[in-house]
């Protein structure tokens, strides 16, 4: 019969590993998609960017600005109301939302779709 400190070790290695699997930095995604209405507008390789750029979104009276940079993005300027994306600030894959302008930045790693899951 196995003894019961052999047992609290066992157990506690075990919740030991289960802890730092859940709290392991995950990669993140290479690629961004800009969604508007959910249709795919642009796709950006984060790893092929060697100049920050902006990127433009307009459709209608809905303007927005991105900013691209090697592995990260951020939005830096939008008309609507709250502005909730512009205090976002950089994102290296959380998404990005502007909710009035029904726009989502996603992140997934390349030759994936994002809104496919």
């Amino acid at each position: 019969m196995i003894k019961t400190k052999t047992w609290v070790a066992a157990l506690g290695t075990a919740l030991v590993l289960s802890i730092g699997g859940l709290l392991a930095p995950r990669p993140q995604g290479t690629m961004a998609k800009v969604y508007q209405d959910g249709s795919c507008l642009h796709s950006v390789d984060l790893s092929q960017v060697t100049e920050p750029y902006d990127l433009p979104i307009k459709s209608g009276d809905k303007n927005n600005t991105l900013r691209v940079e090697a592995g990260r993005l951020r939005m830096v300027s939008a008309n609507c109301p709250d502005q909730t994306c512009v205090h976002m600030g950089w994102s290296t894959g959380q998404p990005i939302i502007c909710l009035p302008h029904k726009l989502v930045i996603e992140f997934t790693d390349a030759g994936t779709d994002a809104l496919a899951g």
